[in-house]
């Protein structure tokens, strides 16, 4: 950014530098949630892979919109 204000000779007003900083600080956000977001489906996915194999195929359909599978019979 600094370069470009530099090369192009931009001028940069409060205005600007605040929608500057709401777009990198928006940028890092969705990053850390996506990120986090990623190892918790991972540890899940390492959990339920190692103590019930039939819980993994539930979460896969959660996660794509499709009904949950009930866990225990009710009968």
């Amino acid at each position: 950014m600094l370069l470009a204000v530099v090369i192009f000779n931009l001028v940069i007003t409060p205005t600007n530098m605040i929608g500057i900083l709401l777009t990198i600080g928006g940028g890092a956000w969705y990053a850390t949630v996506e990120y986090a977001e990623k190892k918790r489906k991972a540890s899940l996915a390492r959990m339920t892979s190692l103590h019930d194999p039939p819980l993994q195929k539930e979460w896969k359909q959660a996660d794509r919109g499709l009904p949950r599978l009930p866990l225990h019979s009710t009968h």
